[in-house]
């Protein structure tokens, strides 16, 4: 083989070499649906691709957040639902125990069931979530209130980032649903109803019947709170899916291959490597021919 057969030889080698090349990168991509499956591929699409997954991923965590804080606020909800419950049957006892048509007995029977409203209502009121108890503010760790009914928490708010916004309060106060902080100290409204009917005084059960109201309209105050507050969680759930989408799309739109696109050149590719595989043989024979 002369030099420049040898040489057109060499160029063809190291065409086919740089295709073979070009043709598993192509397959790979095509294999993986991915354009960019090293940094070396494209250096400025790989540092974009890092910055919205490192995006997605935040996006993602606030989203986690957002269902854990929501369980604990529906919960909330529901627990303030049933303490309405209790508070509307303690007035109904009321009513009937400031009945003068009813007697001693039946206000003793009456003032059974509401000594057991009264160990409801605290039970209710020391509901526990995922973090701990509902209503004792920030301090999660100990029952909202003691066995005696005495409030243990505080009214401090516990202020969630969402990423969708300014933080959000996500604690339903137990103080202001159930304490003077909210107007009234409903166990002691629920434990005046139960002296009353006790000492089967009918003057000092109607006395209770404004106070469980106050109650009954505090706690109704403090629930129809938690349901803003689960509104705002909604919204920022929405927005924060919206979010998690678009970015998914960003990410596919920086390192994804198009596929017909790929399979195209990948048709292309296998064509040039057999038109050079050919063109090298030529070349061999010619050379071989004139080695003879």
């Amino acid at each position: 083989m002369r030099v420049t057969e040898t040489l057109r030889f060499d160029l063809v080698s190291r065409r086919l070499s740089d295709l073979r090349s070009k043709y598993q990168d192509t397959a790979l991509q095509a294999t993986t649906g991915q354009r960019v499956n090293a940094p070396s591929d494209d250096p400025v699409a790989t540092a974009e691709a890092s910055r919205v997954r490192s995006s997605l991923a935040k996006a993602q965590g606030n989203e986690r957040t957002i269902t854990l804080v929501k369980g604990d606020v529906e919960m909330a909800e529901a627990s303030l639902a049933q303490a309405g419950d209790v508070l509307q049957r303690a007035r109904e006892i009321a009513m009937a125990g400031a009945n003068g048509a009813n007697g001693a007995d039946q206000r003793e029977a009456l003032a059974i069931e509401a000594e057991q409203l009264v160990s409801q209502f605290i039970e209710i009121s020391n509901a526990k979530g995922s973090q701990g108890y509902l209503f004792a503010g920030t301090q999660w760790d100990q029952a909202a209130f003691d066995a005696n009914g005495n409030f243990q928490g505080n009214d401090q708010q516990h202020l969630v980032d969402t990423g969708a916004g300014e933080p959000i309060a996500v604690n339903v106060s137990g103080a202001q649903a159930f304490t003077a902080a909210g107007g009234r100290e409903i166990v002691q409204d629920l434990r005046a109803l139960v002296d009353g009917l006790k000492n089967n005084s009918t003057d000092a059960v109607r006395n209770t019947l404004d106070g469980l109201q106050l109650s009954h309209d505090q706690v109704a105050r403090e629930r129809s709170h938690a349901g803003l507050v689960l509104n705002r969680l909604e919204l920022s759930q929405s927005i924060l899916s919206q979010t998690d989408l678009d970015l998914s799309r960003r990410e596919t739109d920086v390192v994804s291959a198009d596929p017909t696109a790929t399979f195209s050149r990948l048709s292309q590719l296998e064509g040039a490597i057999n038109n050079s595989v050919t063109v090298g043989r030529r070349l061999l024979d010619i050379g071989n021919i004139q080695r003879f």
